[in-house]
């Protein structure tokens, strides 16, 4: 997804960005359904660590491939 960002391809960053939410919610429901048992709270919790996980590694990946490519003398 970062990839086609960078080079503006926007149909491959959609597609690439609802697989994403899709492989990254599929946890969440499974713990929101399986769950029942659980405080709120814990819930909340760990989806909280899930959100926060995600976003910091798409954050470096984006920064990483933007590195890369600035590095990259080909493309000029």
């Amino acid at each position: 997804m970062a990839v086609a960002r960078k080079y503006r391809e926007m149909r491959q960053s959609i597609l690439w960005g609802g697989l994403t939410m899709v492989s990254l919610s599929a946890p969440d429901v499974y713990l929101s359904t399986a769950s029942r048992g659980l405080l709120w709270v814990a819930d909340g919790v760990v989806l909280l660590l899930m959100a926060t996980v995600g976003s910091v590694s798409a954050i470096k990946l984006q920064q990483k491939v933007s590195l890369s490519a600035s590095l990259n003398c080909d493309d000029v």
